[in-house]
């Protein structure tokens, strides 16, 4: 889920009843599309305007919104609608400026005359408009082995109908889980901000790595394909890039064609392996500008205690810890993963995650191999609402899964 990329996108379907009328061209067949735009009460907008393109031919147009309508002809095809604005909204006395936004991907143009559902904008303010879109964890294991890595991945998608660049993003994992609650913690930090327990960032310069509108990037441990030593796992030889950890005792593997992720900070000394047991959160975002691994590891350095209990045990005492955090305003897109039967809270605040996704069931007999969470998409576009019980579902892990039918 996330905390402030897209929190609502407008469903955009064929209307119930459509007015269809036969509408030829000598050459190419073309249809007058009619939609309204919405803006939220609290906002003021200007610049509204419709992007659409072709998905057949990538032709992109540029529509002025007169009024809050939209009524512009199109060729028939398959289209992506993105209709943006200028927001402004006061604020205690402040004018804020914020993007406003609706997308809706793979509308069928055809029949002459089209109606299709109302345009909602919603505010983007801080939007990356980067959204994880899969997270897979752990293969099936095969006939006679105990334990399988390498093979974890993520999937992350340009939620937008801009090109942007991944340069700079950031993955992380969560240190604290969801099945051991820390009580009496201080400071009580959950509302600004989550302690990690790994943290990478994509490398670049700026513009090295563009990712087209509704394009991904896949991140895994080693881009390799996996299924010649696992038939049950995946091939991620075609990975954008993959973490790599130099160690002492342990040796991780290191594709040299699959540039690496940067590591910015990491709890263990060991290679990073994320919790297979589906029981952290992972984030993606963007450090401030000049934030470097020193600097974050210097300045984001907190100290604190919680209580720990085990009443049956007579166990009552506080322990002092130190953690890396990352404020929540630098999270762009967050998933939390439970198991169901052991899930005793959520750690982050609700603006960042108000639920959770279930993989499966602890321990090795578990249904939860083979699975990934995956972001569900509706009426052409991801689902976002800030609830990964809502968000995501449970399916077989396929890396290459196509969400849009490219």
């Amino acid at each position: 889920m996330k905390s402030n990329s897209i929190l609502g996108v407008a469903l955009l379907a064929l209307a119930a009843g459509l007015t269809v009328t036969s509408c030829h061209d000598d050459e190419t067949s073309k249809t007058e599309v009619k939609a309204v735009v919405v803006v939220p009460e609290e906002y003021n907008a200007s610049n509204v305007r419709a992007i659409v393109t072709n998905r057949s031919t990538g032709v992109t147009d540029t529509i002025e919104v007169k009024d809050g309508q939209i009524d512009h002809t199109l060729e028939d095809g398959l289209y992506n609608f993105v209709v943006m604005a200028e927001g402004e909204k006061t604020v205690n006395g402040k004018v804020e400026k914020v993007p406003l936004r609706s997308v809706s991907q793979g509308v069928v143009v055809t029949g002459g005359t089209l109606v299709v559902n109302d345009f909602y904008l919603v505010s983007l303010a801080g939007a990356t408009q980067f959204v994880i879109a899969e997270v897979g964890l752990t293969s099936v294991l095969p006939e006679g082995v105990s334990s399988y890595n390498g093979d974890q991945y993520f999937r992350i998608f340009n939620n937008s109908a801009d090109t942007l660049y991944a340069d700079g993003l950031c993955i992380f994992e969560t240190e604290w889980n969801t099945v051991t609650k820390y009580t009496e913690y201080d400071p009580d930090i959950q509302n600004d901000a989550i302690f990690v327990g790994a943290l990478y960032r994509v490398p670049g310069s700026g513009k090295d790595k563009p990712v087209a509108p509704y394009e991904s990037i896949l991140i895994c441990d080693v881009a390799k394909d996996h299924t010649v030593t696992n038939p049950n796992s995946w091939n991620l030889s075609d990975a954008d890039y993959e973490w790599y950890d130099e160690t002492t005792g342990q040796m991780d593997v290191d594709v040299p064609e699959v540039n690496n992720l940067l590591l910015v900070y990491k709890a263990s000394k060991t290679i990073w392996i994320p919790n297979k047991q589906g029981n952290t959160g992972f984030g993606i975002g963007f450090l401030p500008e000049g934030m470097t691994p020193e600097k974050y590891v210097t300045e984001y350095e907190l100290d604190y205690s919680y209580l720990f209990s085990m009443p049956e045990l007579g166990i009552n005492r506080r322990m002092n810890k130190t953690g890396y955090y990352i404020p929540n305003e630098w999270v762009s897109d967050f998933v939390t993963c439970s198991p169901s039967e052991d899930h005793v809270w959520n750690f982050t605040s609700q603006s960042i995650d108000a639920g959770y996704v279930s993989l499966g069931k602890v321990g090795r007999g578990s249904d939860k191999f083979g699975k990934a969470a995956r972001r569900k998409v509706k009426a052409g576009a991801f689902v976002d609402t800030n609830n990964s019980s809502s968000d995501f579902e449970v399916v077989t892990a396929d890396p290459h899964y196509k969400f849009f039918n490219k």
